[in-house]
């Protein structure tokens, strides 16, 4: 396939309309990682058990029923999670403890669905009926389907209005305040419980909304949830695990770097993988400066 100057625009395009979902979910791991220094491992299935039963209680053919149920499911779940799995160990920096039953939590969740629905995929409610709005005809057999420009564009919005929360609001100040020191963030009158649970919420309501942007494009299946938190770990790890809003700039570019791979590379198996290895050999190979800033 020769690469015309409509092909490079759609791979961008589409690139980073998928990365900005992946970047949403890489957000949600940075915000929970600076402020308990451990990665959330269960962050993606609770995202995709959050979608499921959104789609089992509002019906199939019910998109704003499946968000609304998805949302609170994302947000109370994950801040139960936090409060009835995770708390003790943050309470005493177990890390071990922390990584042990997040990592259950993971593989509980993603057997259930798993069990729950033996089907290999479902189908998922769409916003609207996408097929109907204009396609642009970029020359070369290249197109730009008007659901991917809606993609891109919800998640610039979601992840600007995400920066403006934890920049400019009051649980934004506290939420730096537990990050800087917990211990002190508590003499001063702080809720440290209350705030990590909150992340902990915020950081489910950013991967549903991931979640319900990409997934009516293909189809939801029970390890939906956790391939959107690998690639949002793969992003969270490339920005260093220092910002939510640089862990969603890395989003976009793994986004990207998917789509050379599957159109101009020509390895569509290689969708899923490459990314992994890509991080894996930055990891490797990145300044020693970095990788300190990464866990400070």
């Amino acid at each position: 396939m020769v690469v015309t100057a409509g092909l490079l625009l759609q791979v961008v395009v589409t690139g980073l309309a998928t990365g900005a979902a992946y970047g949403l979910v890489a957000a949600g791991f940075v915000l929970v990682f600076r402020l308990t220094g451990i990665l959330h491992f269960a962050h993606g299935d609770v995202l995709g058990a959050s979608l499921f039963i959104g789609l089992l209680v509002a019906g199939s053919g019910n998109y704003p029923g499946v968000a609304a149920i998805a949302f609170v499911v994302a947000a109370a779940g994950s801040a139960l999670l936090y409060l009835v799995v995770l708390r003790p160990a943050f309470r005493r920096r177990a890390e071990l403890g922390w990584i042990g039953g997040a990592v259950a939590a993971a593989f509980a969740i993603d057997a259930t669905l798993v069990a729950a629905f033996p089907r290999a995929a479902y189908v998922f409610p769409d916003l609207a009926a996408f097929d109907r709005f204009r396609t642009w005809q970029l020359g070369g057999g290249a197109s730009l389907p008007a659901r991917t420009v809606f993609v891109l564009g919800a998640g610039l919005a979601v992840a600007g209005l995400a920066d403006l929360l934890l920049t400019r609001s009051r649980f934004g100040l506290g939420l730096r305040a537990v990050a800087d020191d917990p211990t002190a963030a508590a003499l001063s009158g702080i809720r440290v419980d209350r705030v990590v649970a909150g992340a902990f919420a915020v950081a489910g309501v950013l991967a549903v909304v991931a979640g319900l942007v990409v997934v009516p494009a293909t189809t939801l299946a029970p390890h939906t949830g956790l391939l959107l938190g690998l690639k949002g770990i793969v992003a969270a790890l490339l920005a260093g695990l220092v910002s939510p809003r640089r862990a969603f700039v890395a989003g976009l570019v793994v986004g990207v770097f998917e789509g050379v791979v599957v159109v101009t590379l020509h390895l569509p198996a290689w969708r899923d993988v490459a990314p992994l290895l890509a991080v894996v050999v930055f990891l490797a190979v990145r300044p020693p400066a970095l990788a300190r800033e990464a866990v400070e």
